[in-house]
C-alpha cells in the first residue's frame, strides 16, 4: 500500500502520507464520537429500565411444572408472559377485595350422596363387568326394579 504513497523519485510523499493520517484521525474521532453517543444512549435506556424495573420486585411461587406449562400455553396464546397473567391476577383480588373468581365446596345433591354412601359400603353395588353390555343389562334391570 505504500506504494502509492511514493512521489517520482521513490521518497515517500509526506503530503500523501499527513492527509492520510488526517483522514484516519478523523475518521477514529468519528468512531469514538459514536461510540461515546451509543454508550450514553445505552446508559440512559438503562436508567429508564432501572427506574421502571426498580418498582417491581420479583417473587417466587412453588407450583406443579405440569401446571406451570399450561399455564404458560394459555397465556402466551393470550399475548401475556406469566409474570403479567399473575399481575393481572393480584390487581383484580386487589379490585374485588377478595379472589376474583367464586371459591365453593360444591356439596353433591342428596341422591349423589346417598350413591356415594352406598359405594363406600360396597352395599347396592354393581359390577365388575366384562363389557359395556353387560354394565347397560344391569343399569336397565335396576331401573325397570325401581320403576
Amino acid at each position: 500500500m505504500e506504494e502509492i504513497y511514493r512521489n517520482n523519485f521513490g521518497k515517500p510523499n509526506e503530503a500523501v502520507l499527513s492527509s492520510d493520517r488526517i483522514v484516519r484521525k478523523g475518521m477514529t474521532a468519528v468512531l469514538f464520537i459514536c461510540f461515546a453517543f451509543a454508550k450514553q444512549i445505552n446508559t440512559t435506556i438503562m436508567k429508564v429500565r432501572g427506574v421502571l424495573m426498580a418498582n417491581k420486585e420479583n417473587m417466587t411461587l412453588r407450583i406443579d411444572p405440569t401446571l406451570k406449562k399450561e399455564a404458560t400455553q394459555l397465556f402466551k396464546s393470550l399475548g401475556l408472559s406469566l409474570s403479567a397473567a399473575t399481575e393481572i391476577f393480584y390487581r383484580q383480588a386487589l379490585r374485588k377485595k377478595g379472589l376474583p373468581f367464586a371459591v365453593v365446596l360444591e356439596e353433591p345433591n342428596e341422591k349423589t350422596s346417598k350413591a356415594i354412601e352406598d359405594a363406600k359400603k360396597k352395599k347396592d353395588v354393581l359390577g365388575p363387568f366384562d363389557n359395556s353390555d353387560d354394565l347397560m343389562k344391569a343399569l336397565n334391570a335396576k331401573d325397570s326394579k325401581a320403576a
